[in-house]
């Protein structure tokens, strides 16, 4: 896993998309804390060296701010050794 910083947080236009929408049916008061979002991350190693950037849908929206930092998989650097 590396380090990720938010840059920003997009929050859904639909509400109670996801699993906010489960929780709401069943009563759960957690659906006030996951809340769908686009969220746009940049590698923490990367800043000053290039400008790539990832979206990700997440249902951390309520959770996660701009400046915040994260823990994701690069699967772009993942080293794959089987033929598939």
């Amino acid at each position: 896993m590396v380090e990720y910083t938010v840059l920003d947080v997009e929050p859904n236009s639909r509400r109670g998309a996801g699993a906010t929408e489960n929780h709401q049916k069943k009563g759960g008061n957690t659906g006030k804390r996951m809340n769908g979002a686009m969220i746009e991350v940049a590698l923490s190693a990367d800043f000053g060296v290039n400008d790539n950037t990832h979206t990700s849908l997440s249902q951390l929206g309520n959770i996660l701010q701009a400046g915040d930092m994260v823990m994701g998989y690069d699967l772009g650097a993942a080293n794959v050794s089987m033929d598939d």
